[in-house]
């Protein structure tokens, strides 16, 4: 067993001296929020402030951006919050982003630690729009996203709006918001009312838009070829895939080289002509190249 015993007193209380100093340090950083513990996302919620009432709608975190994720009825007013609550004090994130359903950047994401909570606000998100918000590096450690639609007068979370949309927000007109309606007050006045109604009939038909799909393309065999594409997107070659809008149908077209042959297709498509494919999921196509046996000449002179 080590001990200090060997230690004359003076070494003894040096090394006491520097472990208190050392211990301190720690303490020193742990407080000022250098040390912090993993933290791990509970809910994600959107907030806003009807007159004189706050009022949050739960973000369903099992629905990817392509899903039928929670749609937030609710005009962006001075901005959407975006409330995500962890197990533990939040110290410190990086900076956050939100995504459109495109893969663009879309508006201003700014970050404010409370607590559990980090409140992120969005700016500049226009209507009709699944989006993505990353909270990265959160406590210094992973990050964490939520996916939601923005679709104004989408009350019955259909991620469309239509006559039933109407309907539903008729039965609530003239009432005080509460937690039982608040998604409802479209304008967040603090009552729903003839305004509201009115903002769900001029977007009766709107829809979120659907995610769009990949179309990937490989080559394999012992030949050469190009496989091109209409719409335009690929020429593989080089572009070897493509994101398409939702329901596109493409065609692709597989043409050899000088001494290979166009052997057919794998995955999404089968047989040497056209390849039809209805962008409806992410697909994949293997276009196979065979290069043409030589054939020599008999030697005349043999």
């Amino acid at each position: 067993m080590h001990t200090n015993a060997h230690l004359p007193l003076s070494g003894l209380r040096n090394a006491l001296l520097r472990r208190a100093a050392l211990w301190g340090t720690f303490l020193a950083l742990m407080f000022a929020g250098v040390v912090a513990e993993a933290a791990t996302l509970t809910a994600v919620q959107s907030r806003k402030v009807h007159g004189t009432g706050t009022f949050e709608l739960p973000i369903d975190l099992t629905q990817g951006i392509g899903g039928a994720v929670t749609v937030e009825p609710r005009a962006i007013g001075a901005g959407h919050q975006i409330v995500f609550t962890f197990d533990v004090p939040v110290t410190a994130t990086g900076a956050p982003v939100a995504f459109d359903e495109a893969g663009a950047a879309v508006g201003t994401a700014t970050p404010l630690i409370a607590g559990n909570d980090v409140v992120v606000t969005l700016t500049g998100v226009p209507d009709n729009k699944r989006v993505t918000v990353v909270l990265p590096n959160v406590n210094g450690a992973g990050d964490v996203s939520a996916s939601l639609g923005f679709l104004v007068g989408d009350v019955n979370n259909s991620r469309s709006v239509s006559a039933s949309d109407v309907q539903q927000l008729k039965a609530y007109a003239g009432q005080a918001v509460d937690a039982t309606n608040f998604w409802f007050d479209l304008n967040t006045s603090g009552a729903i009312t003839a305004a509201d109604i009115s903002a769900v009939k001029g977007r009766v038909s709107r829809t979120l838009p659907a995610v769009p799909s990949t179309l990937s393309v490989s080559k394999t065999g012992t030949g050469t070829g190009v496989v091109s594409s209409s719409p335009p997107g690929i020429n593989c070659g080089a572009d070897c895939s493509e994101n398409y809008p939702a329901a596109t149908v493409v065609t692709l077209t597989a043409t050899a080289s000088a001494g290979s042959t166009f052997s057919g297709w794998g995955g999404a498509c089968a047989g040497t002509g056209a390849c039809i494919v209805t962008m409806n999921a992410a697909r994949s196509v293997a276009a196979d190249f065979t290069l043409n046996a030589v054939v020599v000449p008999p030697d005349p002179g043999s």
